[in-house]
């Protein structure tokens, strides 16, 4: 009998924070849909794909993650899609290759490697090394030897700006 009423409650529970992803204030729908994750559930999968059109970033970056953490199978699709979304500092471009990090999904490795290098604004290269690092161990060996070269080049351009910021700083 207590079990009936607990899984009442939980149902309860689900249903109220649902019903705050369409809340007004932008920090109640983020809550709600972070809270929603925690469930891994892949039900939950069509509330966070229409979260991904949200107008605040937070939301939007919320979804994405918990969209990937679901493992729902439409997920993937999803995610590629808000890549070439365009926002401010390239903010949706990082929520969705942490999305497909959360994900997992080797099909993204090449997306990780991509958005890795320089020319990338910080965010998204912290986003893509992330993707690169979780789907790196589930591919093969050319995907391995991609990874490692662009790990190289990131190492190299590390070296650069110290050397560089030495000289600068320092005299050198």
């Amino acid at each position: 009998m207590e079990a009936a009423g607990s899984l009442s409650g939980l149902n309860e529970a689900r249903n109220a924070l649902l019903a705050a992803t369409k809340d007004a204030d932008a920090r109640v729908r983020t809550r709600a849909i972070t809270s929603l994750a925690a469930t891994k559930d892949p039900t939950f999968a069509d509330a966070y794909q229409q979260l991904l059109n949200d107008q605040s970033y937070a939301v939007i970056r919320a979804a994405a993650v918990a969209l990937g953490q679901a493992k729902s199978p439409s997920a993937y699709d999803s995610l590629i899609k808000l890549i070439d979304t365009p926002s401010w500092r390239d903010t949706i471009r990082a929520s969705a290759l942490s999305g497909l990090a959360a994900l997992g999904d080797k099909r993204a490795l090449d997306l990780g490697l991509k958005y890795y290098g320089a020319g990338n604004r910080t965010a998204v290269r912290s986003a893509a090394a992330t993707l690169s690092d979780k789907t790196f161990s589930a591919t093969r060996d050319s995907a391995n030897r991609k990874y490692l070269s662009a790990h190289r080049s990131y190492l190299h351009e590390i070296e650069y700006v110290i050397a560089l910021w030495k000289q600068t700083v320092l005299g050198a």
